[in-house]
């Protein structure tokens, strides 16, 4: 629903109740860690990924598909670290 019907439709009710319910529904913010702790979970996974590329064929041939995928989760996980690090310093951040 477009949001002006909805603004309508509160003052009609003169109850806020669409935009009660989406703020009960809307995730929570992720709580920001320090710099240190977001860069430990970083190496953290960066470990988990060295340690999969270990085990892996020298010659990047024969990779199971198993593999490939824990190797795409562990991969997403650091992006997903990366930008936690990245919001850790931008909160962080002295005007």
């Amino acid at each position: 629903m477009p949001a002006d019907v909805i603004s309508d439709l509160e003052a009609y009710l003169g109850e806020p109740l669409y935009s009660r319910a989406m703020a009960e529904y809307r995730p929570a913010a992720p709580e920001i860690e320090s710099p240190l702790e977001e860069a430990c979970d970083l190496v953290r996974d960066a470990g988990k990924l060295l340690e999969l590329a270990r085990g892996l064929p020298r010659d990047h041939r024969g990779v199971s598909p198993l593999a490939r995928l824990e190797g795409m989760r562990i991969a997403g996980s650091i992006r997903e670290e990366v930008r936690a690090f990245e919001a850790s310093l931008e909160a962080g951040v002295r005007p």
